[in-house]
């Protein structure tokens, strides 16, 4: 039997916040699988498709004093990756 580790989002939150490395590689490894395959089918492209997850998460370790006050981390990362996505998808349509 697999044992399944219950994942605390406002305790990582709270890490985050505070800066902490381990609460940061805890969320890239729940969120970046989701975060990389919705945008792998939008742009269709697995590099494009990686670069984006790396701009959503940096923008999260730098911006992550403000994610004290994020309620929902699940919906702010998705939805964060949909517009860098998006921005990504036009960008390279204007090349």
């Amino acid at each position: 039997m697999k044992a399944t580790i219950e994942f605390d989002e406002e305790k990582m939150i709270r890490l985050l916040a505070k800066g902490s490395e381990y609460a940061f590689a805890k969320i890239f490894e729940r969120y970046h699988g989701r975060i990389y395959a919705a945008a792998l089918r939008i742009l269709k492209s697995r590099e494009f498709a990686e670069e984006v997850v790396q701009e959503v998460f940096l923008k999260v370790w730098s911006r992550r004093i403000a994610f004290a006050d994020v309620k929902n981390l699940e919906a702010f990362l998705v939805t964060c990756g949909r517009n860098l996505t998006i921005e990504f998808f036009k960008r390279r349509n204007r090349e």
